[in-house]
C-alpha cells in the first residue's frame, strides 16, 4: 500500500547501505578520474586551472578532496566553496564566483582587482593575464586620489554603467569631488561624486547628439557643458 512505513528493521538497513555508499570511496582505493565545475566562464576556468594544479593525482579520495576544498577556498575568484565525490571517480565542485568589475591602479603601481561586491582582489598579475582580463571582461582601470572614494560606491556604480551600456568604461578617476570617465568613444566624461547616478542618467539622454567632442562635463546642476 502506498504510504506505508518501512518497519524500523528496514530502516536500518537502508541507512545502513547509504552511510556505507557514501562513506566507501574515502577509506577505498578510489582515485580521481576528473574533476566537474559545471559553471562554464573565464573566472570559472581561473579556479579550475588553480585546482588542477594543487593537487597529487595519486592522493587518495579523502585527501584530494581536502586538498581541493581548501585551493578553491583559497582561490581569490571563489568563495562558498562546496566539493563532493561521485561514484566511481569524479568530484564536483561547486562556488561562489568572484567576479571582478575593474582593474585597481594603486599609488606604486601595482595592479589589483576590485570585486562586484567592492573589496580589493590582491592577485600577482602580469601582463598577458592583464590583457586576457581586459580582453574577456572588458574591465576598467580605476585609480583613487581621496579618501572620500568609497570602493564599494564605486564599485557599485560602475556595475550600473556596465549593465546601461557594455564596453563603455576605458578608465575611471575619482577625486574629491568628481568622477572622471575616460570612454573607450575616446572623450571625458566629469560627474559630481555625491549625485554620480543622476548626473549620469543626464548624460545618457543627451549621449546619442553628441559629437567630435573631448569632454562633457555634467556637474552644473543648470546644464550640461561639452567641450
Amino acid at each position: 500500500m502506498f504510504g506505508r512505513n518501512l518497519p524500523k528493521t528496514d530502516s536500518l538497513v537502508v541507512l545502513i547501505i547509504y552511510i556505507f555508499l557514501i562513506s566507501y570511496p574515502f577509506f577505498a582505493d578510489f582515485k580521481i578520474g576528473r574533476i566537474r565545475i559545471d559553471d562554464v566562464s573565464y573566472i570559472s576556468d581561473l579556479v579550475r586551472d588553480e585546482i588542477a594544479n594543487s593537487f597529487d593525482v595519486n592522493s587518495d579520495i579523502s585527501s584530494s578532496v581536502q586538498q581541493i576544498y581548501k585551493k578553491c577556498e583559497s582561490s581569490p575568484w571563489a568563495s562558498d566553496c562546496r566539493v563532493s565525490f561521485q561514484v566511481p571517480n569524479v568530484i564536483n565542485v561547486e562556488f561562489r564566483k568572484v567576479v571582478p568589475v575593474a582593474f585597481l591602479i594603486e599609488d606604486d603601481g601595482k595592479v589589483s582587482f576590485i570585486s562586484g561586491d567592492g573589496q580589493k582582489i590582491e592577485t600577482h598579475i602580469n601582463i598577458s593575464r592583464l590583457y586576457k582580463f581586459k580582453e574577456k571582461l572588458s574591465l576598467p582601470f580605476v585609480k583613487f586620489q581621496s579618501s572620500r572614494c568609497s570602493m564599494k560606491d564605486i564599485a557599485d556604480f560602475i556595475s550600473y554603467v556596465r549593465s546601461e551600456i557594455p564596453n563603455f568604461l576605458d578608465q575611471v578617476l575619482c577625486s574629491d569631488f568628481s568622477l572622471e570617465i575616460y570612454s573607450t568613444e575616446k572623450y571625458k566624461v566629469i560627474l559630481p561624486l555625491d549625485d554620480l547616478y543622476d548626473s549620469f542618467n543626464r548624460f545618457m539622454k543627451m549621449r546619442n547628439q553628441i559629437g567630435n567632442v573631448s569632454e562633457i562635463d555634467v556637474r552644473g546642476k543648470n546644464g550640461i557643458f561639452v567641450r
